[in-house]
Parts: structure tokens; sequence; C-alpha cells
């Protein structure tokens, strides 16, 4: 039975979801209707763009703090990755608390590193981002951190699918973060949500409230054939010749043409294609 409530069917991206409940619940209600988290702040401002629904939404980035340290944003969140994280945080928000991960920052290390690891690449190509400031301010388009929420909806040359030229009216979105005293009041790492506003508030990027508990929206989208290869063409595992190469192999077997002293070698070999397959 579906859990999620579909609400449009969006070109270029897909079957566009809504679910209302707790974060640990909603993630599992958005899987069981085939969508792996909530939308990105860019699918949101794709269905924005060229949908119908402008409401705000939860997203599938979190913010990654730790005492004296920058914040972090993870592109894709560590409470969607592991659930039991994400169960701990919506228990950590319904007691009105930040949910904090360890006593040792080593999970602030981890996404530390992969900042740095991606801090060459482009924003919108980034598995997380460094922010500039600790405190609240306001993103422009033409910042990294645009870039890296936006990606492709920042695009002055179609101003028609711009989302900042169509929703943004003061130039810049601010962005409200947990305050620095409470991350440096906090023994560990605190891993929180990106909830994204609606354009009528300015298009918010909400890091600090603590409402993970309670129900709220999450949008998600069952990507469609189109969508899926517009944004991420697949990369298939092997090459054309590679394929034919095992399927001459194995027709080779079929026919009884392959010696029995060079039989456990064709198979190691087809063997090792299908493992590369099953990754």
């Amino acid at each position: 039975m579906a859990k999620t409530e579909v609400l449009e069917n969006v070109k270029g991206l897909g079957e566009v979801h809504r679910s209302y409940a707790p974060f640990d619940k909603q993630l599992a209600y958005l899987r069981e209707d085939g969508i792996k988290s909530p939308v990105s702040v860019r699918d949101a401002a794709y269905i924005r763009v060229h949908g119908n629904n402008t409401e705000y939404t939860r997203t599938c980035h979190a913010s990654v703090c730790a005492k004296d340290s920058p914040v972090i944003v993870a592109r894709m969140s560590p409470l969607i990755r592991n659930l039991k994280m994400a169960e701990q945080a919506v228990q950590a928000h319904r007691k009105n608390k930040y949910p904090v991960f360890d006593n040792d920052f080593q999970v602030y290390a981890q996404w530390a590193k992969i900042a740095k690891q991606d801090a060459g690449k482009a924003p919108e190509k980034r598995r997380a981002i460094v922010l500039p400031q600790r405190e609240d301010y306001r993103i422009h388009r033409d910042s990294d951190e645009a870039k890296f929420f936006f990606e492709d909806m920042i695009n002055a040359k179609t101003p028609d699918k711009d989302y900042f030229m169509n929703f943004v009216k003061r130039g810049s979105i601010p962005v409200l973060q947990i305050p620095a005293n409470e991350v440096d009041s906090a023994n560990g790492t605190i891993v929180n949500y990106v909830g994204f506003g609606r354009p009528e508030d300015e298009s918010f990027l909400y890091f600090r409230y603590r409402f993970l508990g309670s129900g709220s929206w999450a949008l998600g989208v069952r990507k469609s054939a189109e969508g899926t290869s517009q944004k991420n063409p697949a990369v298939l595992p092997y090459t054309p010749r590679e394929l034919t190469q095992t399927l001459s192999i194995l027709e080779e077997i079929r026919q009884g043409k392959v010696r029995i002293s060079d039989l456990e070698g064709k198979v190691a070999k087809v063997a090792k294609f299908l493992q590369r397959l099953k990754r």
C-alpha cells in the first residue's frame, strides 16, 4: 500500500510524491514507494519552476557541525544513509535537543575530509561544501553555495528556467544556522537537516530547527527515464567490447568449442565480468 501522496508528474524529472510524517518514518514511506530520499534543493527548485508545487520540503541534505569549526553541508545526509542515525535524530528533536553522534568528532572529521577532497571540483559536483560563515547569512546566486544547492537551476541564459530569476526577489536566499554557542556546547558532531522554505518565505534554507520528530512535508521524486538521463547519465560498468568478448566466450562454451584445459580460465573471465555487474 502506498504511504505517500502523488502530486504531479513533472516533465524531465518524474513523479512527485509527498509524505507527511516524522523523519525516520518518512524515509521508510518514501522507500516503500521506490524513492530513495527526500528531494535535493535542486530538484525541489526544478519542481517549482516546471511544475505546480512550491510548498516547503525537507531535503536530502544535512548540516554537519562541530565546536569551533566551520559548518559543512553534506549533499546526501548521513541520516538518510543510516536509519539508526535518523531515529536518534528524531528522538533528540522530540526532547528539544540537537542530535550528537560522537564525542571525539569522528563524524565531523569524515565530512571535513570529503569536503577537502572535493574542494577543487565545481560546486555542483561536490559531495560536501564548507560554508564561509557559522552565523545566519544570505547566499547569492553567483556563490559556490548557491551552485552547490541549485546546480543547473541557476542559468541566466534561460531566465524562464532560472530559479533565482523566477522566485528570489532580493537576489539572495537566507540561511538560518544552528547558533554557534549551541554547537560549541555540544560534546561531539551535530548532524541536522536542511529544509527548503517556500518562495513566499524567501526560499529560506533552514539548518537549525528541531522538527524531525513531528509531521512535516517532504517531497520525493520517482525519477522518470527522461529525468534520469538528463541529470545523471548512466555509467555502464563495462565497455561494449568487454560485453562482446564475454558473450563470445559463453557461445564457445555452449557449442563445446572450448578445450578442457582452457575451460577454467574462460569461466573465470565470465565470472569476473558478472561480479562487476553485481556491484
